[in-house]
């Protein structure tokens, strides 16, 4: 292999023979996982808001979406919160979860974007979703996030379970068509 083209000093790059990068058309990549342009139609207060987070609306809309739902590399350490209800009570609340969905004696009611708040059939017992998340954890469906989420809402109904911190109330549903 001839060294006659390789240079080592960072000054001197622009003499190395190497085929020029392809030209690419239109703006430059705003970000660096793939992408699509979209055109959508939003509320004046919606583009006020947006501006406060960003000047550019592309990056604002993923930075407040990414906000409200992390991407699935971010911690998981999220993703069953206790969330304080009154000064001796708190709530678990989820995100997004199919597995969790499937379960056809649990609700989740959205209380925010994203958050769900775990609500069971009247006469369900605790010891019945303990089992039915075993029986998710035990099988190989949902993604790695979606199986870390039940895993770790199993831990936290196993934990006030055992230190007698848990019991159920009583939440009205409105049905709505």
């Amino acid at each position: 292999m001839s060294t006659s083209n390789l240079n080592t000093d960072p000054r001197g790059l622009e003499g190395l023979s190497q085929p020029a990068a392809p030209k690419s058309s239109g703006r430059p990549r705003k970000f660096i996982e793939p992408s699509h342009p979209i055109t959508v139609t939003l509320p004046e207060r919606t583009l006020e808001a947006l501006a406060t987070i960003s000047d550019d609306r592309a990056k604002a809309i993923v930075m407040a979406v990414d906000t409200l739902r992390p991407p699935d590399n971010r911690s998981e350490h999220a993703l069953v919160q206790v969330i304080k209800a009154s000064e001796k009570t708190s709530m678990i609340v989820v995100g997004a979860n199919q597995l969790l969905s499937a379960i056809p004696f649990l609700g989740l009611a959205e209380v925010a974007p994203g958050r769900y708040l775990l609500h069971l059939i009247s006469g369900t017992s605790l010891a019945d979703l303990e089992v039915a998340l075993d029986d998710i954890l035990e099988g190989d469906r949902g993604t790695d996030i979606e199986r870390a989420m039940v895993a770790q809402l199993r831990m936290q109904l196993k934990k006030v379970r055992r230190t007698r911190s848990v019991h159920k109330a009583e939440v009205l549903i409105v049905h709505t068509e």
